[in-house]
């Protein structure tokens, strides 16, 4: 990619608001802590939350807004446990889960082990 990721953030931003488009991220990772640590993503819930988002019922849930990422998430989902639509909850320690998502925005620079 030539230009900075930033870029193509905001162009899709822009887009999707020029067209008014649902847009969905979904997990299909890790929760409850870090690799190694968390488990992958139920592909039960994977299916449950793609199905939601294309027959449109995603679009009619109560939503919270994550407040690390700004992000408009589902309070519920038929088929998915809660507590993976919030990660916080997933993880044994908040404030570790807290310091991986400061990380991820870029609030604090990144730490790699040391080899």
């Amino acid at each position: 990619m030539p230009r900075h990721p930033s870029e193509y953030g905001n162009l899709l931003r822009d887009l999707i608001a020029q067209h008014q488009a649902d847009c969905w991220l979904v997990n299909t990772g890790w929760s409850g802590g870090a690799y190694g640590v968390g488990r992958r993503m139920p592909i039960k819930a994977t299916r449950a939350l793609l199905s939601a988002a294309l027959d449109g019922t995603l679009a009619h849930v109560e939503m919270r807004i994550d407040p690390h990422f700004r992000f408009r998430v589902p309070v519920s989902v038929p088929g998915v446990d809660a507590r993976i639509l919030n990660p916080r909850e997933t993880w044994s320690d908040g404030a570790e889960y807290d310091a991986q998502a400061a990380e991820a925005r870029g609030d604090v620079p990144r730490q790699f082990p040391e080899v």
